[in-house]
């Protein structure tokens, strides 16, 4: 049985004396049973730190794995192992979003000046039908 203990300590941003953000603490345990389940989990949490890299209150997940209840860094490292694949691949979704999301806002921003220009030529069509 593999277990992962995730704890995220309290957070909080200042500026020149002011708090700006905070964050709570966060505490999860979970069993596993191999290490593809435990990397799953443990991709989740290293896709959680990467989503959060810029909140300044927000501090990485801190992560104790067990192995028939004892640290062991042998098992560690193949959880690590496992979790690399995931996390990469959940990493690589949440960009491809980001990139999609991003285009969307570029073609609605496009869409929306080319339908003011119109609307600006036909006003203009319209007070001087001569030129």
């Amino acid at each position: 049985m593999i277990t992962l203990i995730a704890y995220r300590p309290n957070g909080a941003d200042y500026c020149m004396g002011c708090k700006m953000d905070s964050s709570e603490s966060e505490h999860e345990v979970s069993f596993h049973y191999n290490t593809q389940e435990a990397g799953a989990k443990l991709a989740t949490y290293h896709f959680a730190d990467y989503e959060q890299r810029n909140d300044r209150a927000v501090y990485d997940w801190e992560i104790t794995i067990l192995y028939k209840g004892e640290e062991s860094e042998e098992m560690a490292g193949y959880v690590e192992r496992d979790a690399k694949a995931d996390t990469k691949n959940l990493i690589a979704e949440y960009e491809k979003s980001l990139t999609k999301i991003k285009h969307e806002r570029q073609q609605k921003d496009h869409d929306f000046t080319r339908a003011r220009e119109l609307r600006q030529l036909k006003e203009l069509q319209s007070k001087h039908p001569e030129a």
